[in-house]
């Protein structure tokens, strides 16, 4: 059996909320699919209940200033729920850095995703990831999250 480590990281969520990211988002225990993200924008997918996609689109649009489009990815699965797909662009307060910082931040969530043990969760302004993988994988990620200065913590 490999080398395995269960590691739970925690990333600060006010640099998303300052550039205008949807949290709501990260809260709920639906996938979430990081598919892009530049110091412009960034791209997500998000499942959604069939019954609730209008509704969601309005509140989502609504809510948060930042987000420019929801389009359906996929009809629905046989477990009731279809995949969105969100655009949204950073809010321009702040500058290039709060924009740079914050796609960084979404390609360490993105990064973390495949080793994922359990479901993320917010707690407080923070989002805890729980994640499992060989000790030689965690070192390569989170050698790369310290290169591209993402803040993070491990508790």
């Amino acid at each position: 059996m490999p080398n395995m480590r269960e590691i739970t990281l925690e990333f600060p969520l006010k640099v998303l909320s300052e550039a205008g990211f949807p949290l709501a988002l990260l809260g709920k225990n639906r996938s979430i699919g990081f598919l892009r993200q530049d110091t412009y924008g960034y791209q997500i997918s998000y499942k959604v209940p069939t019954t609730e996609i209008s509704s969601f689109k309005k509140r989502i649009m609504e809510q948060y200033e930042s987000v420019r489009g929801v389009e359906r990815l996929s009809r629905a699965h046989k477990d009731g729920l279809e995949t969105l797909l969100l655009r949204g662009r950073w809010l321009r307060n702040g500058g290039v850095e709060r924009r740079s910082q914050a796609a960084k931040t979404l390609r360490a969530l993105g990064a973390c995703q495949i080793y994922l043990s359990r479901p993320q969760e917010v707690v407080g302004e923070k989002l805890r990831i729980a994640m499992e993988a060989e000790r030689s994988k965690i070192s390569r990620l989170l050698a790369r999250f310290d290169r591209l200065k993402v803040e993070y913590r491990i508790s």
